[in-house]
């Protein structure tokens, strides 16, 4: 064979396996997009696996698999574009607006898919020195903490001051996929959102030796499209637990309060701090006329000043609401004597009339603070006024009221926002102390719409709420709240009062 034949087959394989890559990664990632087409994260595995048989070398396969993770991840995260347009700050023409938002999702999506490197390299290796057997053992825990890799890479990359690197931010991980099928959703009963991803991965790996070993014949292939869609058709037919016959002795009823303050008309108001005020004073009054055990409001609810300590907010509050005996749950900004803000959940014990707070650990990036990586990028490249305007807007910090194990145990536990997207988030908490609940206070205040990240939060929060059997209720701002039982189950209850840009509804069980 010539040099120029050898030439042309060298390059034409490394094709083939790019383009293999670059499907691997649209199937990997479409179904955060669309949720039905979940099942497709398995032709994803499977090209993903012949894009790694067909590299020739090990950086070959690696970059592979940086093309994948980032496709994936550039999915998952989508959702960052429904900021545009951004409403709650000046940032000058829309272009300027699509530019930083496009910068924030690309550089995101690439430090997500930097573990694809490690995952691609481990299992070439595997592929070739190997027999597909130990792949199929050794594959899932790869992917797995490839995955856990890909949460510290985003976490180091968007450092800022006060912040540590952490394995929190898991949206692309394959096993919320496969919880879009009830049935396998019960799995994450044993293990989370961790062993959802090693099940998606080893289901991935044994249809593609299957089909390996056969030769990708097309009577193979018929007998695999059929599995594919007994899977799919199987989702339409989900399974749900049977209800418990027991009767309830202590039944918790739990009032929610859920608000709409944000929007093009609601920044634009001249008194919007005093209206928004106002509008609480008239939920809380009318939550309370339910007679409920607790109350949970959506995270920057802001009901109290936010220079108030938790014990001067609580005497307050005891006298603007006429002492009530509920356990109520605010969440709202607090001033730092050092500088910044902390996020903080104030607990009003309506029971032991006492008061108790906990603070925000996670804090996300470009939407709480400024990660120094952007702030000098985007120096560099310009946008010195943006960075400016954004980070006069994003002053928090961590908190001091860091710890939620001293609570007493009729307190729910406080799982902030976007903490729901830590998998061991909620563990940690049921691990600290007994909980009657999980208080979920969330605001999406600026975002437009973002339907991709709802239904991604609602995944989280049913296998949280599965897999450390703890009901979790959310009250949210420009979100509804809800019920994610013990059972794995969304359970949105109907309203019970409504008001200006307020509702309240109650869950119970």
């Amino acid at each position: 064979m010539s040099k120029s034949n050898t030439t042309i087959n060298y390059f034409s394989r490394q094709f083939s396996s790019t383009v293999y890559f670059l499907g691997s990664g649209f199937c990997l990632g479409i179904g955060f997009i669309i949720p039905p087409l979940w099942v497709t994260v398995f032709p994803g595995l499977i090209l993903y696996l012949i894009g790694l048989k067909r590299a020739s070398t090990i950086w070959q396969a690696a970059l592979g698999g940086f093309i994948a993770w980032t496709g994936k991840s550039m999915f998952a995260i989508g959702w960052f574009w429904s900021t545009y347009p951004i409403i709650w700050i000046e940032l000058g023409q829309l272009k300027t607006q699509a530019t930083l938002i496009g910068f924030y999702w690309l550089t995101t999506s690439i430090f997500l898919g930097l573990a694809g490197i490690f995952c691609a390299a481990c299992m070439w290796l595997m592929v070739r020195n190997f027999k597909p057997v130990w792949l199929l053992i050794a594959g899932p825990l790869i992917w797995l903490g490839s995955e856990i890799l890909g949460s510290f890479s985003f976490s180091f990359f968007t450092l800022g001051e006060g912040m540590e690197t952490n394995a929190v931010f898991s949206f692309g991980y394959l096993g919320y996929l496969l919880a879009e099928h009830e049935w396998l959703l019960q799995i994450a009963r044993l293990g989370g959102v961790y062993l959802l991803t090693m099940v998606t991965v080893t289901i991935g790996i044994a249809i593609w030796y299957w089909f390996d070993i056969n030769n990708y014949d097309k009577r193979t292939q018929r007998r695999g499209l059929v599995l594919l869609l007994v899977i799919v058709l199987t989702g339409h037919f989900s399974f749900n637990p049977p209800a418990q016959s027991v009767v309830k002795i202590n039944e918790t009823k739990v009032a929610i309060i859920d608000t709409r303050f944000g929007g093009a008309e609601y920044f634009s108001l001249d008194n919007k701090e005093e209206y928004r005020v106002n509008q609480l004073i008239k939920a809380l009054a009318a939550a309370r006329k339910q007679n409920p055990d607790y109350i949970v409001m959506p995270e920057d609810s802001r009901y109290l000043s936010s220079e108030l300590s938790p014990s001067g907010a609580y005497a307050r509050f005891r006298f603007q609401q006429s002492d009530p005996t509920a356990i109520i749950v605010e969440a709202g900004p607090f001033s730092l004597i050092e500088g910044g803000q902390a996020l903080r959940a104030t607990i009003y014990d309506g029971v032991n009339k006492a008061v108790y707070a906990a603070d925000k650990q996670y804090l996300v990036p470009q939407g709480e603070f400024m990660p120094i990586f952007y702030i000098k990028t985007l120096n560099i490249l310009g946008y010195e006024k943006a960075v400016r305007d954004i980070s006069s807007k994003l002053q928090y910090r961590p908190g001091p009221y860091s710890s939620q194990a001293e609570l007493p145990k009729i307190i729910p536990g406080i799982l902030f926002c976007f903490a729901s997207a830590d998998p061991y988030g909620v563990r940690k908490l049921v691990k600290e102390r007994e909980l009657p609940f999980i208080a979920h206070p969330i605001s999406h205040a600026w975002f437009n719409e973002p339907v991709s990240l709802w239904h991604q939060f609602d995944t989280m929060l049913k296998i949280h709420a599965l897999w450390n059997q703890v009901p979790i209720v959310s009250a949210g701002n420009m979100v509804g709240g809800a019920l994610f039982t013990v059972a794995g189950e969304k359970n949105v209850s109907e309203t019970v009062a409504e008001g200006e840009r307020w509702s309240v509804s109650l869950v119970s069980w």
